[in-house]
């Protein structure tokens, strides 16, 4: 059919077609470029007028930036200037330190250790506190001990205390290898004379600053290999970066003599530096008595960049689209249009020229279209002529369960197209078979089973629907008949079966008075569900094998064939669920609770002795096999007992569920928590020897959890529980205990021990006299004597 399609369409006399399908291939390509243009608008836009405005907006989100950054770092020296001061001032630093007894003033010299040490914790930007004391004779203070000057450091720390502030930033850190070794601008000190405020002082504090944190908040700006920040004296001395912003740096010390030259009054400013333009930041800091002064440059390219490379992709991908879509148009025309053009051959077929005379194939398609739509209007008067027997090839269908593949909603919408209502309704099935045809002999020949059938279905048609609103036959055609009524779920259901009844008594002196025939006729329980009806046919139809043979005519209602004991004799299969969920996650109270619920559930049930015990042997039997599916021998579990034959030989209910319980469901949960146990304690001795192993290393509970795929709570207490320590205090104890070692059998410095077993070096002083009882070094002091 394709072929033929494809020949029509090359054909001559198919120009016509060709030449209207030219509009489709116009229009496809006016979309396509209509669909690129606005990207071609939005990028050239952006780049040629928006590229300036945002990069004017840019740099002036950079400047507040720069500002920002500017008051941090003022606030965060201003925070070291005043808390330096108070400290300057604290009664602990007056004159008494004069008189005080260094050898056996022990408590006031751990104070100051203490003082400095708290003063170095305050500000991130502080490396190290020194004080320097004058009288009662020279020492000086740092974190970790006091000792005397020699006479080449002493005139330096006195020329301190002679200088006429109080307090002032230099470059002298105090400590003459540091100061050797080190570029001078790489020293940045913070001084403050003792006691604040004296005529007469006679120490100083010396705080020197971290050079790294420095940098680091000077630099916050500073784009990666791009651009620069740094911090310069109003005299142009470096401050800040030390590695970045020397000499060697081309680019700061431009920047530096610009600034300088300019005596630091512009602000912001643009500044060109080979074949880049930098938006340049200048803000003045006034320091104790001296003007520092911060600058931040950042190329405009990496501001503006990213921005004026995505307009250019915007357009060229807007070009390229516009070229790709003229390319492409006519070769996707051609491929879209063919649905089109097969529709029109298989509508019009290849001589119904006239339709496309009219106009084109759009309207071709309209015209067919609406005499399709008369046909079928046509052909729908005739379906509703057939609907008997479209009703009839459907029940049959249903009532033999050949739809179950069929939903609940979907056999409602069928039954609703074919008249029946549906919707809160309830269905009898009713199942009927002729007897004694082969005695009526001279009245029929054989084979007309079926014409004896189709009769009686008439006649049982005309009663039913006579008798109901809604009643349709089934027609078997083996001297077998069926009947669907359906009835309004409002109407009682005494109601309902007293009708029926009366009409199937009706029925059956009909078809013996017209027939001849004996009737036997099975009545069903009504159904709410449309799936239910094929379940029922087969139980109506069932239940006419009780009927007695010795009787003329028989209405065997299913309601009256269900003895009461059947009735009650309810399996609780969803408290079963419950006692199998129990046993399987290992829950004893909730399995004892749902075995409980079982057994009663069970008598009140049944209230038979008998059908309590098979109800009991089938749960045993669930069990055994929930079990057995979890991987347990039922034979070395049970040790070979025969548990079916000793439950058939309890009586009482409360017995079996002590049996039960006793000898069936403890025993397995106890053979799991014996397992869980076993494998609790091989986690316990991996994790054990994982600590051993890698004590020097960064050890975490959370970490060793994740490796043994528990969670960090059960994975605590379970080693709490095994080991009689938590986790930390164990790993803490491994670790101190090779330090002890360390401590007395090697010379190593303290740092390089509390490396070696996984601690920082102040973390491992507080640790270690926190449990030891004393300092490290005190330790092995104590272990060479």
């Amino acid at each position: 059919m394709l072929s033929d399609n494809r020949s029509v369409t090359n054909a001559p006399n198919e120009t016509p077609m060709q030449k209207k399908g030219r509009f489709f291939r116009r229009s496809l390509i006016m979309v396509i470029i209509i669909a690129s243009l606005p990207g071609l608008f939005i990028g050239t836009g952006i780049y040629f007028v928006g590229s300036e405005q945002i990069a004017n907006e840019t740099n002036r989100l950079h400047q507040q930036q720069v500002e920002q950054t500017q008051k941090s770092i003022d606030d965060q020296l201003f925070g070291l200037e005043s808390s330096l001061s108070h400290w300057a001032f604290d009664p602990q630093f007056d004159d008494k330190l004069k008189k005080l007894d260094f050898v056996y003033g022990y408590s006031q010299v751990h104070d100051i250790f203490k003082t400095l040490l708290v003063m170095k914790q305050l500000n991130p930007l502080i490396d190290k506190v020194t004080l320097y004391l004058k009288d009662p004779y020279p020492l000086l203070f740092t974190e970790e001990g006091y000792y005397p000057l020699n006479p080449t450091q002493q005139p330096k720390f006195d020329a301190l205390i002679k200088q006429p502030y109080q307090a002032m930033w230099s470059n002298f850190t105090g400590d003459e290898e540091e100061q050797e070794q080190a570029d001078q601008s790489s020293n940045l000190s913070l001084i403050h004379k003792i006691p604040g405020g004296s005529p007469r002082p006679f120490g100083v504090f010396l705080v020197t600053v971290n050079a790294a944190k420095l940098k680091e908040a000077v630099t916050i700006l500073t784009p990666h290999n791009e651009g620069t920040s740094f911090l310069i004296q109003g005299s142009g001395q470096w401050i800040a970066p030390f590695g970045q912003g020397g000499a060697g740096h081309e680019l700061d010390e431009a920047l530096r003599k610009h600034v300088l030259q300019d005596g630091g009054n512009q602000e912001h400013f643009m500044f060109s530096w080979g074949k880049e333009k930098y938006s340049v930041s200048s803000v003045t800091l006034n320091r104790l008595g001296t003007d520092w002064i911060y600058v931040s440059a950042t190329p405009l390219t990496a501001l503006t960049g990213p921005l004026v490379f995505i307009s250019r992709v915007i357009i060229g991908f807007s070009c390229f689209g516009i070229l790709l879509a003229v390319v492409l148009s006519w070769f996707a025309s051609r491929r879209l249009y063919q649905p089109v053009e097969r529709l029109v051959q298989l509508l019009g077929g290849r001589n119904d020229s006239a339709h496309l005379e009219a106009g084109d194939e759009f309207e071709m398609i309209e015209t067919v279209w609406n005499r399709v739509t008369r046909e079928s209007q046509t052909l729908q008067t005739r379906l509703e002529s057939q609907l008997p027997q479209v009703r009839q090839g459907f029940l049959m269908q249903l009532s033999q369960g050949y739809l179950y593949y069929l939903s609940e909603a979907d056999l409602q919408e069928q039954m609703a197209n074919l008249g029946w209502e549906v919707r809160d309704h309830q269905f009898t099935m009713i199942f009927m078979q002729l007897l004694g045809f082969s005695s009526l002999e001279g009245r029929f020949s054989e084979g007309d089973e079926v014409l004896v059938t189709f009769a009686a279905a008439n006649i049982v048609q005309e009663l039913a629907s006579g008798a109901f609103e809604q009643a349709d036959s089934i027609n078997f055609q083996n001297l077998t008949i069926g009947l669907l009524i359906g009835t309004p779920a409002s109407e009682p259901p005494e109601r309902t079966r007293e009708r029926i009844h009366a009409l199937l008594q009706d029925m059956t002196y009909r078809l013996n008075l017209l027939l001849h025939l004996r009737v036997a006729i099975g009545l069903g329980q009504p159904v709410a569900q449309i799936k239910e009806i094929p379940a029922m046919m087969e139980e109506t139809r069932q239940v006419l094998r009780f009927r007695d043979l010795q009787e003329h005519n028989q209405i065997l209602d299913l309601d009256e064939w269900v003895s009461e004991s059947e009735k009650s004799s309810e399996y609780p299969f969803h408290l079963e669920k419950e006692v199998l969920h129990g046993i399987r996650m290992g829950q004893e109270e909730e399995t004892t609770a749902a075995l409980s619920r079982f057994l009663h559930e069970l008598r009140m049930n049944a209230g038979k002795e008998l059908w309590v015990q098979q109800g009991m042997l089938h749960l045993l039997a669930s069990v055994l096999r929930a079990i057995m599916q979890m991987g347990t021998s039922l034979y070395s579990l049970y040790e070979g007992v025969n548990l079916y034959d000793q439950l058939c030989q309890i009586k009482e209910p409360e017995e079996i569920e002590k049996w039960f319980l006793a000898r069936v469901i403890h025993p397995f949960l106890r053979e799991t928590r014996r397992k869980q146990d076993i494998y609790l304690q091989q986690a316990v001795d991996r994790i054990v020897t994982v600590i051993h192993e890698k004590y020097m290393e960064e050890l975490s509970l959370e970490s060793i959890a994740e490796a043994e795929h528990m969670s960090s709570y059960v994975l605590s207490r379970m080693f709490k529980q095994l080991v009689g320590i938590n986790f930390i205090d164990y790993l803490t104890e491994i670790r101190l205990a090779k330090a002890k070692e360390l401590l007395r059998s090697t010379d190593m410095k303290l740092n390089e021990v509390a490396e070696r077993v996984g601690y920082q070096h102040s973390y491992f002083s507080r640790i270690f006299k926190k449990n030891v009882g004393m300092t490290p070094s005190k330790y092995r002091d104590n272990a060479k004597e």
